[in-house]
């Protein structure tokens, strides 16, 4: 099964099209009991447009396509949509009984467990801001109260509340405010929920898929780092501010290179109170705040240029990172300033510029949070584990596809995922059902669809005369005088001729994609040294 969720900005073009969109009315009325597009008469663009955003405006956000649901982002509250009381009919009820929901499609989820004898998933896609995070909580809530008779017996009940919990945790350290998102997810998640025979959750695991490590060190226009800095900064007490010595809230580097605001203030109390759940101990929360406050002070660090960078040490962010980190002064200077090669058996020992000191001080700031980051959710899988003795429920929650200004290596992660998960829907949804059909004997009429096979090879061929972009970054990673211009240099000589690659016709350190979703320019900066990390 899968969920597509479409944006509203996708309905502007059909407005322009009055005399198309009064056709459509007389063909395709009433809207209102248009619950599944595939009983459209005409199958089009125009007409699945307009039956979305008619019932879009009478607040109707959820419509099938035979498996698929389709689900708009209202933007808004909707009275009556969720809680108990809908939650409740629809798990008494098969799909296609009720009007289109989410909570029918994870109803049929946990049925599939038993009538289809083997684990089930669900595909989340959708353009950034579409509302997959969102969807993916309420699947995930909806599965673990179809388990909860079966916890008022005593049996998962802990597994189902550490579930809630992590949540809360990795959306504070994995999501952060875009231009087009409050809550951007910059981390993809799957979460596999292990079910007993009996029908309750027993155990489950989160894999995490690319954190966006960079948001640390620097975020675009518009944009705000990670949800759990703001929340630290605007929810800690005053003991605990000097603690972690914020004396001045809007002095940060990694925090106000944009004009941002704060985050609630009870996100902190929250986080606080589920790690606690989670079986942290005080201490060891104590010590990822100082963790926390030891990056923000870390980006606050300046250097000198005396023949090579220079960190003074009577500067006070030294001192403070040093105290927070649990390491001597001496050490972060000799970190920050200097790089050690050994040379046949000897140390040898040179001193940074300012500008390569500066790239050492975010890497590091970027890899404690990475780390800090694995070792949460390496937490939260052994607070969640439990037998595999019966089928899983999958749940992929990813960014969606990005189209940015600049965009750069993690938007091209990003897409790459996007297109792979593209592929692998159409594979389902189209080739296997052709191949049924032919291999049945079964009359069937055609249908058109993209295949988007020829992207993924021009991304991930690896044998043959011309390897596909993957292998030609991780080749060029390998030599050490490998840059990022010799790379595209490498990449506009073996595809220049493919139709799915785009080389500028101006001389630019870009290249593009034509992926299923529209063409990406990709800004050649920081490829390869990203690619080695």
């Amino acid at each position: 099964d899968s969920v597509k969720l479409i944006t509203e900005n996708r309905f502007c073009a059909l407005n322009k099209q009055t005399s198309e969109k009064a056709q459509l009315r007389k063909i395709n009325d009433p809207i209102e009991a248009m619950d599944d597009l595939s009983q459209l008469e005409q199958v089009n663009e125009e007409a699945i447009l307009h039956v979305l955003h008619s019932r879009y405006k009478q607040d109707i956000i959820y419509t099938y396509i035979g498996p698929v649901l389709v689900a708009v982002n209202p933007y808004k509250s909707i009275p009556g949509l969720y809680g108990a009381t809908p939650l409740g009919h629809y798990l008494h009820h098969r799909l296609g009984e009720l009007p289109s929901h989410i909570y029918a499609m994870a109803s049929e989820l946990y049925r599939g467990l038993w009538s289809r004898a083997r684990g089930q998933c669900v595909l989340i896609s959708g353009e950034s801001g579409a509302g997959k995070t969102e969807s993916a909580k309420l699947l995930l809530g909806c599965l673990t109260a179809a388990t909860r008779c079966c916890a008022a017996l005593g049996r998962g009940e802990g597994v189902q509340q550490a579930l809630e919990e992590c949540g809360l945790v990795l959306e504070a350290f994995g999501n952060a405010r875009t231009a087009h998102n409050d809550n951007s997810s910059r981390v993809g998640k799957l979460v596999q929920l292990h079910f007993s025979r009996a029908g309750f959750i027993q155990g489950g695991v989160v894999l995490d898929y690319l954190l966006e490590k960079t948001r640390v060190v620097q975020q675009n226009p518009g944009d705000r780092n990670f949800h759990i800095f703001y929340a630290l900064l605007a929810g800690a007490s005053s003991q605990q501010m000097e603690r972690l010595h914020f004396t001045d809230v809007g002095c940060h580097r990694y925090l106000n290179q944009q004009d941002c605001i704060l985050s609630d203030k009870d996100m902190f109390n929250r986080v606080s109170s589920s790690l606690h759940a989670l079986g942290l101990q005080e201490g060891q929360v104590d010590e990822l705040w100082k963790l926390m406050a030891g990056i923000i002070h870390l980006g606050n660090m300046t250097f000198t240029n005396v023949g090579g960078a220079q960190l003074d040490p009577r500067n006070p962010e030294l001192g403070r990172v040093a105290e927070l980190l649990h390491v001597e002064p001496t050490l972060v200077v000799e970190v920050l300033t200097r790089r050690s090669i050994i040379l046949r058996g000897e140390d040898i020992r040179t001193r940074l510029s300012v500008q390569q000191a500066e790239e050492y001080r975010d890497s590091l700031a970027m890899a404690l949070y990475s780390r800090c980051f694995s070792w949460l959710l390496g937490h939260v899988n052994n607070q969640i584990h439990g037998p595999r003795d019966f089928h899983s429920i999958g749940i992929l929650d990813i960014f969606g596809f990005e189209n940015l200004k600049v965009n750069r290596f993690e938007q091209f992660n990003i897409n790459y995922a996007n297109e792979k998960l593209q592929g692998y829907f159409n594979k389902h949804m189209f080739s296997l059902e052709e191949q049924e059909y032919k291999r049945e004997g079964i009359e069937w009429k055609e249908i058109p669809w993209m295949d988007n096979k020829d992207c993924l090879d021009l991304i991930e061929k690896v044998c043959g005369q011309k390897l596909g972009i993957l292998a030609l970054i991780n080749e060029e990673s390998l030599f050490p005088r490998g840059t990022d211009n010799t790379l595209l240099n490498k990449l506009h000589h073996h595809h220049s001729m493919n139709s799915c690659y785009i080389k500028p016709r101006m001389e630019s350190r870009s290249f593009g994609i034509r992926h299923y979703a529209g063409e990406v320019l990709y800004d050649m900066q920081g490829f390869v040294e990203k690619n080695r990390d």
